[in-house]
């Protein structure tokens, strides 16, 4: 006897790509720490939240330059090595994943992968400590896939364009404006997820927030792709 199918209704999009830091896996806070870590060893004092407001989305290269321009100095030549070696270690020993993640990927009937603004390296080793790279497989998109990081558009097209799926008929997953702002911009279907948000900001960016990972499979499945059901 066939089993049934998950789900009875078609799914009205035939990729999902998924953010990273913050929407599959809980690293967004290990990462700040890190950063709090060796600003204070330069003699800047962060507060770890304001950290998280500055590595939130942000490409690195981007967040280096402006703590050069608050140290009114060059950071170290080998910070970037420095930062990545604790990160990795520390995310290695820490990392968990976002509640709810595992079973609403479960859920998902159609295609996934993952596009991040972080390495590729880093990808493997929080979704492989999770367990969650079982869903994605080799599909894993970074920022050095790309001249351009998000907010620009390039690795959400160049996802879309590796699976090859039209950009109308994929939904992105995203935790930041910065995200959402290059979702929107590569003319894909957003939702934010926003547990907790009292501010409304991804709304504003153009993204439908939700706040629990349980809704995610029903939001996706009663939603439409940007441009409507025939897109």
């Amino acid at each position: 006897m066939t089993a049934p199918a998950r789900n009875a209704a078609p799914w009205p999009y035939d990729l999902v790509i998924f953010d990273c830091d913050g929407v599959l896996v809980d690293s967004e806070t290990i990462s700040a720490g890190i950063w709090v870590e060796l600003m204070g060893e330069l003699g800047l004092t962060l507060s770890l939240r304001e950290t998280l407001h500055e590595l939130v989305g942000a490409a690195l290269d981007d967040s280096m330059a402006n703590m050069e321009e608050r140290l009114r100095s060059p950071l170290p030549p080998l910070f970037e090595k420095e930062f990545y070696a604790r990160m990795l270690a520390a995310l290695a020993a820490d990392v968990r994943p976002i509640a709810g993640v595992g079973d609403a990927l479960s859920r998902i009937d159609v295609r996934v992968c993952a596009a991040s603004n972080g390495t590729r390296k880093k990808m493997q080793l929080t979704l492989g400590t999770t367990g969650l790279i079982s869903h994605f497989g080799s599909h894993l998109f970074s920022r050095e896939d790309v001249d351009r990081p998000k907010p620009a558009p390039d690795l959400f097209l160049h996802a879309a364009a590796s699976m090859k799926v039209a950009p109308k008929r994929c939904a992105v997953i995203e935790d930041s404006v910065t995200g959402v702002t290059a979702a929107v911009a590569a003319g894909m279907r957003v939702f934010g997820y926003a547990p907790g948000d009292t501010t409304g900001a991804l709304a504003a960016a153009g993204a439908e927030p939700f706040a629990s990972m349980g809704e995610l499979p029903a939001l996706l499945q009663t939603s439409g792709p940007a441009g409507g059901l025939d897109a």
